[in-house]
Parts: C-alpha cells; sequence; structure tokens
C-alpha cells in the first residue's frame, strides 16, 4: 500500500516544496530590499488564491501568510490518513475511485453517489492517486479545520526541526472536506 502511493506523494511533495523554495527565495529578495517584478506578483497573488488566503498582499506578510500553508505533511502521516479511511487501499472508493481520504464533492455529477449515504454529496472520483494526494494536501493547507495542524508545523519550521508526525496528528480535531 504505501509502496503504490509513495511515488504520487513524492510527486505532489516535491511540487509543493519546488512553491516553497521560491516563496523563501522571494522573502529573501525583500528582505534585501529588491523589489518584486510584476511576474513575481503576479505568481504570488495567483498562489494567495490557489491556498485560499482572503486580501493577501504580495509583500513580506503575504508571503509569510502564504509559508504557513504552502508545505508538505510527512509521508508517514499522509499514509496512515490514506490507510485508515481507505482501509488500507481495499475500500471500493480506493479501488474504484482512487479516493483514498474520504473526499467528497457537492456538485451535481462531480462523483458517484455512495451506498448507504443520506444527504447531499457524491464520493468524489480521482484520475490517480496523484490527483486524490494532491487534493488531500490542499484541503489540509487551506481548510479552517486544519488551522492547528498548520500552526504545529510553522512552528517546527520556525524552530527548524523536522516535521513530527506524531505531533502534527495531534492537530487533527477532526478530518472533513469541503
Amino acid at each position: 500500500f504505501v509502496d503504490y502511493l509513495r511515488p504520487s506523494y513524492e510527486i505532489v511533495a516535491a511540487n509543493i516544496l519546488t512553491q516553497r523554495n521560491k516563496l523563501e527565495k522571494l522573502q529573501q529578495q525583500l528582505s534585501q530590499g529588491i523589489e518584486l517584478s510584476a511576474e513575481q506578483v503576479d505568481w504570488l497573488e495567483e498562489l494567495g488564491r490557489q491556498y485560499r488566503i482572503q486580501g493577501m498582499e504580495a509583500d513580506s506578510n503575504g508571503i509569510d501568510q502564504l509559508l504557513v500553508r504552502v508545505d508538505i505533511l510527512p509521508p508517514e502521516l499522509v499514509f496512515s490518513q490514506a490507510a485508515t479511511e481507505s482501509g488500507w487501499g481495499t475500500s471500493k472508493m480506493a479501488r474504484q475511485l482512487n479516493n483514498f481520504f474520504g473526499h467528497y464533492c457537492f456538485e451535481k455529477g462531480c462523483g458517484v453517489s455512495p451506498y448507504r449515504r443520506k444527504g447531499s454529496g457524491e464520493v468524489k472520483a480521482f484520475e490517480s492517486p496523484t490527483l486524490a494526494i494532491q487534493a488531500y494536501m490542499r484541503n489540509v493547507n487551506t481548510h479552517p479545520a486544519y488551522n492547528q495542524v498548520r500552526k504545529l508545523r510553522a512552528d517546527m519550521r520556525a524552530e527548524v526541526k523536522p516535521l513530527d508526525a506524531v505531533a502534527l496528528a495531534k492537530g487533527f480535531r477532526r478530518y472533513s472536506t469541503q
């Protein structure tokens, strides 16, 4: 199971860390008194939209806000969440829809109607495990329910500590998607 998901995790993590590295370089550029180019400002504003930061300014404070959200989770945490939500990949959602994290969507036709579920929403279908992991990371990095996870992770980064999966897991008071 882990061997199956690991390549997808590594792709998603590499993309996020590339964005993070670029943010850190822009932060360094600003600290040296070098203004951002129009392209850099546009990129920051787009990233702010992607990571759902309302009213973010393309400045040092905006970059600080983004650095709290543009980050990875340790693979152990991602894989344990996937194992828990999908029964180690044996659930129908995982096998047929590449949905390892229990994601739902709320527009008609965006997924598959769940068996034995009342209420609105469909089980989200993903074309690949990579897209499922990407959606999971985006959810954790943007949804208000995971502010505590992001705060714990930012504190670890600020203290130049490795990301501790067990400590971060304590920040998941509830796991939910939009």
